[in-house]
């Protein structure tokens, strides 16, 4: 267990237990007793599992740094106190926290870890806890590394079928699709040993689609969506990947942002003029059509540009150019090697990223281009 997760479980265990966070402060209460006395039993191995040492007596001066608060919320909890019991639980966090500090000192001040051992606890402990709130669900983030790349994981697992329905139904009611912006699997029982146990489920959020979405709400000033925003980009500082972050952020934050309408176009190796009147979307079937109006030596034209699925570059699009379109496509694009390009040119996710900058262009291209990868 990561001593972040360590940590942030006390306080989790009173607001989640088997039902959303705390502010259903009708949970049954027994639930939430039975969470918060579990804390106790698992607080050794984790402690133990996190150094990399057995140390009873160091393991026991975490438990006890926290069993005086554990203790309160406990019958906080037990009187349906919820949120005094939260408090209580955060109490014991924090002396947990500080607790699993000196115990990492104390382990290397001992010689039983080395220096990388330390700095590497120490800025776990230092990172704090990797988990952000998203639509009242608490989801992990992490980095994660497979087959040489590094990927984002933004993930949820839990055991319980009403806990994951709570949370499913939660995520929807945000206007966060499944299967474009989230994938779930629910809990199951299954026979193990002659016994049935609970598989865990989760849910997870699809990157880059799910983070758009909540980019999409927080630009909305959807208050909870620009929290968990800023959380992200917090836990992702301190856990250096922040550039992973940004890279899958940046084309939702760019969404939008620019009007090219009126915008004066040079080409003057070729003698090329033209300023850009309009851009807008229109639908050939299920693909978008992106139409493009510019005057240039007095008369009006308009070409387009149709975005469709496949294979290998994940979408594409093709036109055929001729000076006038490519130096125009060019500024929109911010491509400039497409100057002087004659003749039919191909167009790939960058240039759609590019032109989803574009005002009232923007959002219709990112949302059609989460629900074609997710396909």
């Amino acid at each position: 267990m990561l001593l972040a997760k360590l940590v942030l479980s006390l306080a989790r265990s009173v607001e989640e237990a088997d039902t959303p966070p705390i502010r259903r402060v009708g949970a049954e209460h027994d639930r939430v007793l039975k969470a918060v006395t579990t804390i106790e039993k698992a607080l050794i191995p984790a402690a133990v599992s996190a150094v990399g040492v057995v140390g009873a007596m160091a393991t026991h001066d975490v438990v006890l740094s926290a069993a005086t608060p554990i203790a309160a919320a406990i019958a906080l909890a037990k009187a349906d106190q919820l949120k005094e019991a939260v408090k209580k639980a955060r109490e014991a966090a924090e002396r947990v926290y500080e607790a699993v500090r000196a115990l990492v000192e104390e382990l290397h001040q001992r010689g039983e870890i080395d220096d990388k051992k330390k700095d590497e606890l120490v800025k776990e402990i230092e990172a704090g806890p990797n988990v952000v709130e998203i639509a009242g669900v608490e989801i992990s983030v992490a980095a994660r590394e497979k087959a040489g790349s590094k990927g984002l994981s933004i993930a949820y697992h839990l055991r319980s079928a009403n806990a994951f329905e709570d949370a499913v139904n939660a995520l929807r009611g945000a206007g966060f699709v499944e299967g474009v912006h989230f994938t779930a699997k629910r809990p199951e029982k299954v026979m193990q040993c002659e016994r049935k146990i609970v598989k865990p489920g989760y849910i997870r959020l699809n990157v880059p689609a799910g983070l758009w979405r909540l980019v999409e709400l927080a630009r909305l000033s959807v208050r909870w969506a620009e929290k968990a925003l800023s959380c992200l980009e917090e836990i992702a500082k301190a856990r250096d990947f922040y550039d992973l972050m940004e890279k899958h952020l940046k084309p939702a934050k760019e969404a939008e942002t620019i009007d090219p309408r009126g915008l004066a176009v040079e080409d003057p190796e070729r003698s090329v003029k033209a300023v850009i009147k309009d851009v807008w979307v229109e639908w050939d079937g299920n693909r978008p059509r992106i139409v493009v109006e510019y005057e240039a030596n007095g008369r009006t034209e308009t070409f387009y540009l149709t975005w469709g699925a496949a294979t290998g570059e994940g979408v594409r699009a093709s036109v055929r150019l001729d000076e006038e379109k490519a130096a125009v496509l060019a500024a929109l694009t911010g491509d400039v090697s497409l100057k002087g390009k004659k003749g039919v040119a191909a167009f790939f996710p960058k240039h759609l990223f590019a032109l989803a900058k574009i005002k009232g262009v923007g959002w219709v291209l990112l949302r059609w281009y989460a629900e074609v990868m997710a396909e």
